[in-house]
């Protein structure tokens, strides 16, 4: 009777674990993304150069649209994905992961990806806009944030956030320098983990 008793306790042990693994986030396929919201109901509504429109800079996401916990990545682990989304003008930029101390007034770079090139969207006048997605490989640690290097850029919404920008362009790996100028503006990019 002891015995029958043990293998139901371990067999309700076993069902209770794999209940647990499959609601869990990982189990069900739910994607981890942090950085602004990209989804039907956003936008880009703005194009800007760096303050020296012939060099570039580095453009830090300090407030992230739509998505006021999203700021910081969440854990280690490696995104996959990186989405965008464009306003008037395709262009291109490089990714970047950052930390940021002041509230973003200060920030460096700790990893740059590969330059990517997007295009404008079609219909600025019609939703849903397109959010272009780049397939990617870099590694990631908790508290990184995101950013871009370019000259000019449309992946901007300007409904009155803060996005610093840092020319000369951050050196990876360099020490923590305090922005140059910012805008009213968001960053519309978004990573996702694999």
């Amino acid at each position: 009777m002891r015995e029958r008793r043990s293998r139901m306790a371990a067999l309700a042990a076993a069902l209770a674990t794999l209940m647990l693994a499959t609601v869990s986030p990982m189990a069900s396929g739910a994607a981890t993304r942090f950085g602004s919201q990209l989804d039907s109901d956003a936008s880009a509504n703005s194009t800007q150069s760096c303050p020296i429109s012939t060099k570039t800079c580095t453009w830090i996401l300090a407030e992230p649209y739509q998505r006021p916990t999203g700021l910081k990545a969440p854990r280690d682990g490696t995104i996959r994905k990186i989405r965008v989304m464009a306003y008037d003008t395709g262009g291109t930029f490089r990714p970047v992961l950052a930390r940021i101390r002041d509230g973003g007034n200060q920030a460096k770079v700790v990893k740059r990806g590969p330059l990517l090139t997007y295009n404008a969207q079609p219909d600025i006048e019609n939703f849903p806009y397109v959010i272009k997605v780049f397939s990617v490989n870099l590694s990631v640690r908790k508290g990184d944030v995101l950013g871009i290097e370019a000259k000019r850029t449309s992946l901007l919404n300007c409904s009155g956030q803060f996005l610093p920008q840092f020319q000369p362009a951050l050196a990876v790996g360099g020490s923590f320098r305090t922005q140059t100028s910012d805008t009213g503006c968001t960053l519309m990019i978004e990573a996702q983990y694999s």
